[in-house]
């Protein structure tokens, strides 16, 4: 009913940071980490990740057939450690049960942001024009008009601000209802802070 249940360890007072080819071999699972957080970085953006709480986690085989795809000689590489943690190789371990959490998280980002800006903005023949591209400068408030070169001149710093207003969410509510309606018990130990 609710998908995947993600339990992200914000508690823990720390962030995976994303480092340019971080080092091989660190204490814990330290480059395990690191190192699945730049390959997230280099796909999806550059920024820290939390990192889950201690519990059981489950794994999907597609989206692990898909993470081998997308990173190929990383999880190759991975694969022919004998031991976790080892400060040898070119690549460093990958920590796969994040990785693939994570993952899922960008992969929904991107599908909810393409369905947003090329769904509902696109040409119809999937391209954007002028018309296109003016209609996403008045959505997200950019009212500076169209340039022929994107870069703002040197003398001339380029500063917009797109304010973002937020209603009262009711996802949790429709959580517990959707329990309830079902005849199934509620939460006990843990409890949803965010659901889509």
């Amino acid at each position: 009913m609710l998908g995947p249940n993600l339990r992200l360890g914000d508690t823990f007072g720390y962030t995976i940071p994303y480092w340019e080819d971080p080092a091989v071999g660190c204490e814990h699972e330290w480059s395990s980490l690191l190192r699945s957080n730049w390959l997230l970085s280099r796909r999806f953006g550059f920024r820290s990740r939390l990192p889950f709480k201690h519990v059981a986690k489950t794994l999907s085989r597609p989206l692990l057939a898909e993470m081998h795809a997308i990173w190929p000689t990383q999880f190759a590489s991975a694969a022919q450690r004998r031991f976790r943690e080892q400060a040898t190789g070119r690549f460093g371990d990958l920590n796969t049960s994040w990785l693939s959490s994570f993952l899922l998280i960008e992969r929904s980002r991107e599908a909810m942001l393409w369905v947003w800006a090329v769904a509902r903005l696109g040409g119809v023949d999937g391209r954007w024009g002028a018309e296109e591209r003016q209609a996403i400068k008045s959505l997200l408030g950019l009212t500076h008009g169209p340039s022929p070169d994107p870069r703002p001149p040197p003398e001339q710093p380029s500063v917009t601000t797109v304010e973002v207003k937020l209603g009262p969410r009711t996802t949790l509510d429709r959580v517990a209802d959707g329990f309830a309606g079902l005849g199934i018990e509620g939460h006990m130990s843990t409890y949803p802070l965010w659901c889509a």
